[in-house]
């Protein structure tokens, strides 16, 4: 088995069983990083970029989770330079992959660790892409609707999600990003119904129900549209691959 392979299975087991108190079990967020993460470095080519260190930045940018949500990024570059030090990944690659890790959330507040080399600029893309439009709504709302209601996060997230989407770093990444701004308008227009969507997220949240198998959930309550670009975004229609 090589690094990668590793790296992804150890990730996947950590993001499912250990983080949220294995609620996120079955949740497919590592795996469309990684993908849109792979997309992006085929964008920018092999010149500007590692493919090793994006792709194992891409499946060990959440592993700080595991010890809990605030300051997940930086505990992660500790966590992933102790497992990356136990697959003995040399120390030049290792130091680059934990900066990817570091560097994945740039905050919306200005927080957050800049990235300081492409790679890290892509893993914080590809993280980000998977958080915007309808599917930054629906992931979003999920991790955090424990501790807070409803009106609240109508009001929290048009901000937030806008805020997401001015970090990204990269021309490609914001392309990416340009189709999902017509139907958050038309989300957050509609206020009655936007409150029984996230009614319906927080409540699977509480039941440990995976952000994946929520959209089944928001059937009749969410906008045609709203579903429609929720399902592209989770088959990662958008990348064309």
């Amino acid at each position: 088995m090589d690094i990668l392979d590793r790296v992804s299975k150890l990730a996947v087991e950590l993001d499912w069983y250990v983080a949220f108190g294995g609620k996120s079990a079955g949740n497919h967020h590592l795996e469309r990083v990684a993908k849109i993460a792979g997309h992006l470095y085929e964008l920018l080519g092999d010149k500007e970029a590692d493919r090793l260190v994006v792709m194992a930045g891409a499946w060990l940018h959440d592993v700080g989770l595991i010890v809990g949500n605030l300051g997940h990024a930086a505990t992660g570059r500790k966590i992933s330079s102790a497992l990356l030090r136990c697959m003995d990944v040399v120390e030049v690659i290792r130091e680059r992959i934990e900066h990817c890790v570091e560097a994945h959330d740039r905050g919306v507040e200005g927080g957050g660790v800049e990235a300081a080399s492409v790679e890290a600029k892509i893993v914080h893309d590809a993280d980000t892409l998977d958080k915007i439009g309808p599917l930054g709504v629906l992931r979003h709302s999920w991790k955090i609707s424990l501790g807070m209601a409803p009106e609240r996060l109508l009001k929290h997230l048009p901000a937030h999600l806008d805020q997401r989407r001015q970090n990204l770093y990269l021309e490609e990444s914001r392309e990416l990003a340009l189709p999902y701004d017509g139907t958050l308008r038309d989300f957050f227009g509609d206020r009655k119904r936007a409150l029984r969507v996230l009614g319906i997220i927080g409540k699977c949240a509480q039941d440990g129900i995976p952000s994946e198998e929520v959209v089944s959930h928001l059937e009749g309550t969410a906008a045609s549209d709203f579903m429609e670009t929720l399902r592209g975004q989770l088959a990662l229609d958008v990348l064309r691959i």
